[in-house]
């Protein structure tokens, strides 16, 4: 059995406190403006100060009703440890990105270009686009902090039955890679072919950082069988990344030729793990996998360890 590190667990009372600031800054960072140009444009705000302080006073007051709402909500922290739909969380920073990008280069034409004041819409609409950005990535952090806390709660040492590590198969790892390459350029030729060829110069960051979060989410990570679920944890340079799924998701298991592969419920993406590293405690973690799968009232009826 591999004698692997235990990943630090927050104290759940820290844990709620920093899921809930992030949420409150994520929340924050998207309606803030949103609801500031809807004021610029329909109370005929002018005053580029003004629309600037009420977007603080409001940001203020959104994140602050946030933050006592996400603070104790467990049914949101669940629901963001499950599912496809969680991801949109972060994913939902792109949208001002995707809608006031054209407001930046207006900001920066006026400014350099013609040498004029800039207009208090474009100037809502240009901060709404760097907001968007943070949104995004406070948005990725809070997901990862509300998964961290579940898998910390959900993971006792008394139940632990079994710990290993383990990497990606590398096929899987390589043809994964190349699809997500490949996706990036294509996209980057078509907003460069139908929108304009500027646009790949912001395009072209987000799909480079899409990249290499691909390539981190691809990284080895530690697994910890309990008798709950398995939790596994990504570790960065900065962040551990810890997941939690109880036997409830995982269908089944099956065996490949280099890979054990757990496969969840529904469209829900399966787990995969090379079976060349852990080759020495192979069958130990084959047989408890079996033994909690089966256990599963909806595990599939064909049995387990199919290859």
């Amino acid at each position: 059995m591999n004698d692997i590190e235990q990943p630090t667990a927050v104290p759940p009372g820290q844990a709620n406190t920093q899921f809930a600031v992030l949420a409150g800054c994520y929340v924050a960072a998207l309606v803030a403006p949103t609801l500031t140009l809807w004021a610029v444009k329909y109370v005929q705000i002018r005053s580029r100060l003004l629309a600037l302080g009420v977007m603080g006073v409001v940001a203020i007051v959104v994140g602050a009703s946030t933050v006592s709402v996400a603070g104790d909500n467990e049914g949101l922290l669940s629901w963001l440890n499950t599912g496809w739909l969680s991801w949109l969380f972060p994913v939902a920073g792109i949208l001002p990105v995707i809608a006031y990008h054209f407001s930046l280069i207006e900001v920066f034409a006026t400014l350099f270009v013609e040498g004029a004041s800039i207009p208090v819409t474009s100037l809502v609409a240009s901060i709404a686009f760097v907001l968007g950005i943070v949104a995004a990535f406070v948005g990725e952090i809070a997901l990862r902090a509300a998964r961290n806390q579940i898998a910390c709660s959900a993971t006792r040492a008394e139940d632990l039955t079994i710990k290993w590590s383990a990497k990606w198969p590398r096929s899987h790892k390589l043809n994964i890679l190349v699809i997500v390459v490949l996706a990036g350029i294509g996209l980057l030729a078509v907003l460069a072919v139908t929108v304009a060829p500027v646009s790949v110069v912001f395009t072209g960051p987000f799909v480079l950082v899409l990249v290499l979060v691909t390539r981190m989410f691809l990284s080895e990570r530690e697994f910890e069988l309990t008798l709950a679920g398995l939790s596994y944890a990504r570790s960065g340079t900065l962040y551990t990344h810890r997941q939690f799924l109880p036997w409830s998701e995982i269908e089944s298991f099956t065996l490949s030729d280099d890979a054990v592969i757990l496969h969840r419920e529904g469209l829900l993406p399966s787990i995969r793990f090379s079976r060349s590293d852990i080759r020495p405690d192979e069958e130990e973690i084959l047989a408890a996998l079996e033994e909690h799968v089966s256990s599963n009232p909806d595990s599939s009826p064909q049995g387990n360890r199919r290859f």
